[in-house]
């Protein structure tokens, strides 16, 4: 099958206005908490920096409640949109679905990258992961923290096993962010000829 290639520009918005604002708040959020633990990890070891470890662990947490909340609402607005806004871009649960993210990933092995004008493919099943490994990754943080901000819930000793599960899955947002990142970065600068419309 023969497809015609794109300009290296992206095709037309695809997201509802709210939509696209919500994925760049949690972008955002999501690099600043990126940020905190990097900087907790510089001045870890420096005893003069220590009241600044303190702060930026409270932010790192409050900052984790409002990115739970923020990827609660993305998601609860997808069920409830239709189109190329719906939630059935970002996880394809159909069968016409999941043969479009088999035909990206024809594509990708061409060396060339897909780019669909209406959503969904394996751009939109990335999209959907991530936003379910933000949320979880945010989820398991909350409740490590009203499990030990209300002891009246007698859930204090779930605390220690969260928090190590919210660190094996931080572990993979650096991966994501990673590969996400780069594959923007490709739809920008690659030519015409490396990629394909769809």
């Amino acid at each position: 099958m023969h497809h015609a290639s794109t300009s290296k520009k992206f095709p037309a918005r695809l997201w509802d206005q709210t939509s696209f604002h919500l994925h760049w708040l949690l972008a955002l959020t999501v690099l600043i908490q990126v940020g905190l633990i990097l900087f907790r990890k510089i001045v870890g070891h420096h005893s003069a920096w220590s009241i600044y470890r303190g702060i930026t662990i409270q932010i790192h947490i409050y900052l984790g409640l409002f990115i739970f909340l923020l990827a609660l609402i993305f998601l609860i607005r997808k069920i409830f949109l239709s189109g190329n806004t719906s939630w059935e871009k970002l996880f394809p649960i159909k069968k016409a679905d999941r043969k479009l993210v088999l035909e990206d990933l024809k594509i990708l092995f061409t060396l060339k990258i897909p780019v669909r004008s209406l959503g969904g493919g394996l751009a939109g099943l990335i999209q959907g992961l991530g936003v379910l490994l933000v949320f979880g990754l945010a989820g398991i943080g909350t409740l490590a923290f009203i499990s030990w901000t209300f002891p009246v819930l007698n859930i204090t000793s779930w605390g220690g096993p969260l928090i190590e599960t919210h660190k094996f899955f931080a572990v993979l947002i650096w991966w994501y962010l990673g590969g996400h990142i780069g594959m923007t970065c490709l739809h920008k600068i690659l030519p015409q000829k490396f990629q394909v419309a769809l």
